[in-house]
């Protein structure tokens, strides 16, 4: 269960996510930092994926799947490179079935000023704003809320996530492309 929420303003991309995780019944707030639901890496790229742990994880374990974007993130990088890998890899280590093509996992990919969602049926979109994870749909609409600061869309967003759906809790993390640091904001 997650929440991860984007959006791009002036030039940058801002991030932000829940840090729940679970173990069995027990709930945890462990998933924090580099450790996090969003990611940074060595190339700059940013990733926030939410879906099956292992398929997650095993992406993440395989930097050069990344390598696309090592000038610049594209939606043609993500289709021709990115993807046709990835499945590949899923599929080689069983977290994907020879014949299935959906995605254990949806992502969100940041870089610079720009962002793109990979959706669970492999459909690749440029966007400004959105939201995945079991609690996106809650967390979308306060995205577009222009009267609000970056830092309280996201923040906003992710606290309707969490009130409707018992697997996003805060602490939640903040992080942009632009100062590269992780913000924890306790409620």
């Amino acid at each position: 269960m997650t929440v991860i929420v984007a959006l791009e303003k002036d030039g940058v991309v801002y991030m932000g996510s829940d840090t729940c995780t679970s173990r069995g019944k027990k709930k945890e707030n462990e998933a924090k930092g580099e450790f996090g639901k969003v990611g940074i890496l060595s190339n700059g790229l940013f990733v926030g994926m939410s879906g099956l742990v292992c398929a997650h994880q095993l992406l993440l374990s395989h930097p050069t799947l990344f390598s696309f974007a090592d000038e610049k993130l594209t939606k043609e990088g993500i289709i021709r490179s990115f993807l046709p890998q990835a499945i590949d890899l899923l599929k080689e280590n069983k977290e994907m079935e020879k014949d299935d093509n959906n995605l254990p996992v949806q992502m969100l990919l940041a870089k610079d000023s720009d962002l793109f969602v990979i959706t669970s049926s492999l459909k690749v979109f440029r966007v400004r704003d959105f939201a995945i994870g079991s609690g996106g749909s809650y967390a979308f609409a306060a995205l577009r809320d222009e009267n609000e600061t970056v830092e309280n869309r996201l923040l906003n967003g992710m606290r309707l996530a969490e009130k409707f759906e018992t697997g996003v809790s805060a602490p939640f993390i903040l992080v942009d492309t632009k100062e590269k640091t992780f913000k924890e904001v306790r409620e």
